[in-house]
């Protein structure tokens, strides 16, 4: 516990990952972010591209679930493009999950870079073109052979489309330039710029401020960051990654690299959480070999997009429930793209 304490990278991750939380929060109390989802309806030219890149966008806000708040818009475009439920609900988790692969200011990546000590940039550099393999595959599995239809949007009141994505705009320039500039809490100031750019537009209410920033989300989001460390420092201390380092070792001729993608992958699809494949895993490898920034984005990618088709998976959850569709019924169609981009990945990390 003091160690955890006294680590600079529990303070700046708690940091980083509350002022993301109160950003999310305050982006979806004051329906922000469905403005800039209708916004984005309205000005694509292409129903096509507005259903991979709505959720996507809206992905950019990560609350635990969050694949809920561009559902509603998915199923109006997919009902008027006369898109079964079933390829529905693998449009809206499958695109929202691509962005966490290169987002610079996700929880997740963050998580990576402070854990395994690469920069964030890098690592997101590196999986992009994962992410645009994932909407390739995408886009072959659920919207090649649909007619597309232009003009299709949806009647709402709302503010422009450079309003509602202007702080989020504000964020990740300020937090990628300010850590050049500063270092990691930098993008923390950047986060709280968009944060003070949104008030400034909106001038929401004090009572709606009050409950943005003083939520349960908030608070679990912002302790489950000093979990995140006290859980690997416990790990390692006690001597639980040696252990089981100890027994891979000696008692497995599966190559390495394919273990880096087994382990973190079962843990992710097992808890439905990208952060428990990937926080368990870095110290179990890290003491069989010193892991290059390749290791360390195979362990990212396995545990990732294992946990996007987890049965334990919210946003999987909460989008079934919502179209309506058992969640068995859209594996057909998001097992073959988990196991591409997983094959992908093996190919380009084992070759960079």
């Amino acid at each position: 516990m003091f160690s955890v304490i006294t680590s600079s990278k529990t303070w700046f991750l708690a940091s980083m990952s509350c002022s993301i939380a109160v950003f999310a929060e305050l982006y979806r109390n004051t329906k922000l972010i469905e403005e800039l989802g209708i916004g984005l309806t309205r000005a694509l030219k292409s129903s096509k591209i507005a259903l991979m890149l709505i959720p996507a966008v809206i992905g950019l806000i990560p609350v635990a679930g969050g694949a809920l708040m561009s559902a509603p818009i998915v199923y109006t475009l997919s009902r008027e493009l006369e898109i079964s439920k079933d390829i529905g609900v693998y449009i809206n988790v499958w695109f929202r999950h691509t962005i966490f692969l290169f987002y610079p200011i996700s929880q997740l990546i963050i998580i990576a870079s402070i854990l395994s000590g690469y920069p964030v940039e890098l690592l997101a550099l590196r999986q992009l073109p994962v992410a645009v393999f994932m909407i390739l595959i995408g886009y072959f599995a659920s919207l090649r052979s649909i007619r597309d239809e232009r003009g299709i949007a949806i009647a709402s009141e709302s503010r422009p489309l450079r309003i509602s994505a202007l702080p989020l705009t504000i964020a990740l320039v300020a937090a990628v330039s300010l850590k050049l500039l500063m270092g990691n809490y930098g993008m923390v100031i950047g986060v709280i710029t968009g944060i003070a750019v949104l008030l400034f537009l909106i001038k929401p209410s004090l009572k709606l401020i009050y409950t943005s920033v003083f939520n349960r989300r908030v608070r679990g989001i912002t302790l489950a960051a000093f979990s995140i460390i006290y859980l690997q420092t416990v790990f390692t201390m006690s001597g639980a990654a040696e252990l089981i380092t100890k027994v891979i070792s000696q008692n497995t001729a599966i190559p390495m690299l394919l273990l880096e993608f087994m382990v973190p992958g079962f843990l992710g699809a097992l808890t439905g959480s990208p952060l428990t494949g990937f926080v368990l895993s870095l110290p179990i490898f890290s003491g069989l070999k010193s892991l290059s920034i390749s290791d360390v984005n195979i362990i990212y990618i396995s545990s990732y997009v294992n946990y996007i088709g987890s049965p334990a998976h919210l946003c999987y959850i909460y989008t079934a429930e919502y179209f309506n569709v058992k969640i068995d019924r859209v594996y057909r169609y998001l097992a073959p793209s988990i196991a591409l981009t997983l094959i992908f990945s093996l190919i380009i990390f084992s070759l960079v």
